[in-house]
């Protein structure tokens, strides 16, 4: 293992113009400011590693006009398990996943990740106007270049290269991870994409329909935060355990889930939380395909399974993530049975100049990618 204070000393990346290059190390438990940038986009005040680490950070040109910031925090001696795990970005911000990047390194890997071009929180997307090569760094370049620039400062670091490099996204870093797997396939051994936002246009859609079936507050068709999480106890009592035996939390098949609204109308059911018959009709109408009105085409039903329920309780996040506490890697790691057509490629060349040629997989080849015992080696 080599020192952190000379390390950017003698470190410089193969394909890729960095600047700001810095080496810092820092000790477990202690608070560490975020950096401006990231602060200001309201990516976090600080983090906290679990392991002694030495953080490495730089800015990198991905083209003429854009650049990434990337950190890869290096867990000390015996803490390394000898491979790497990269991070995602959630919703459109341009924030480094600071939480998963303490708790990966604190298991023992070797933690990548990026801002993807920007500065900027899940839902300003101001930065994506005028702006092609900004969109191509938050889709997947800015990933490959951190990956890429990772894995040379590992092997620069620990004298040898890692033994498996992984991923692991969800929401928008599923799309990520998609991304990763179909422009630069041999970036990562294991990918691990959960709730995969790959069909952004119509899940816009959607987001858009609910509040035309459910209404607003004091509406007949609303339900409350602790009525919808009536509904999600209800759908895993008759399609968790009773579908696949074991009570974990995990809807293995929903589309096998037949869930029975109507058991929980008041004429049949004593709980407080209990549904009218327009609360049945909500419930039962969020769960059918969105078509257009001529219903010349339509996206899929809304999925019986927990993560789903993550975007009906979003007005209260923290609640939501407190009544939602289940595993759902198995849920999350469905893919779409097709892909949008990947953004327009500029013709010029960027800094990288990695010969990787652009593979377009197969759904299946997708699948098996994303699947979570790909990490388990």
């Amino acid at each position: 293992m080599g020192d952190c204070s000379a390390l950017c000393n003698s470190f410089s990346p193969s394909n890729w113009a960095v600047n700001s290059l810095q080496c810092v190390s820092l000790a477990a438990g202690s608070a560490v400011d975020t950096p401006n940038g990231q602060a200001n986009a309201q990516c976090g005040d600080s983090f906290t590693p679990e392991v002694d680490i030495c953080k490495v950070s730089m800015n990198v040109q991905t083209s003429g006009v854009s650049s990434t910031y990337m950190e890869v925090w290096l867990p000390n001696g015996d803490d390394y398990n000898g491979r790497t795990m990269s991070t995602d970005n959630g919703g459109l911000n341009g924030c480094i996943h600071y939480v998963d990047m303490e708790y990966v390194s604190g298991m023992g890997f070797a933690t990548i990740g990026d801002n993807a071009g920007h500065n900027g929180s899940s839902f300003d997307g101001s930065w994506m106007l005028n702006s092609n090569e900004k969109i191509i760094d938050w889709a997947d370049r800015a990933r490959h270049a951190s990956v890429e620039i990772g894995k040379e400062v590992v092997n620069k670091y620990y004298g040898s290269p890692a033994a498996y490099s992984y991923y692991i996204g969800c929401s928008s870093g599923g799309s990520q991870g998609l991304h990763s797997a179909q422009y630069y396939p041999s970036d990562f051994d294991g990918i691990i994409s959960g709730a995969a936002s790959a069909d952004f246009q119509n899940l816009q859609s959607w987001s858009a329909r609910f509040i035309q079936l459910t209404g607003k507050p004091g509406d007949a068709t609303f339900l409350t935060k602790d009525q919808w999480i009536l509904v999600q106890s209800q759908i895993e009592l008759e399609c968790d355990e009773a579908l696949d035996g074991v009570a974990d939390g995990i809807i293995e098949d929903p589309t096998i889930c037949n869930f029975n609204a109507s058991a929980l109308n008041c004429k049949s059911n004593s709980d407080s939380r209990c549904l009218s018959d327009s609360h049945v009709n909500t419930v039962e109408t969020v769960f059918t395909p969105l078509s257009t009105p001529m219903a010349s085409s339509s996206t899929p039903p809304f999925s019986l399974a927990p993560r789903s329920m993550h975007s009906l309780l979003a007005s209260s996040p923290a609640a939501s993530r407190a009544s939602l506490a289940t595993t759902t890697a198995a849920v999350c790691t469905t893919t779409p049975t097709s892909m949008s057509p990947p953004l327009a490629r500029p013709t010029t060349a960027t800094p990288s100049t990695s010969t990787a040629s652009t593979v377009t997989l197969p759904p299946s080849a997708v699948t098996s990618a994303a699947s979570v015992t790909s990490v388990a080696r």
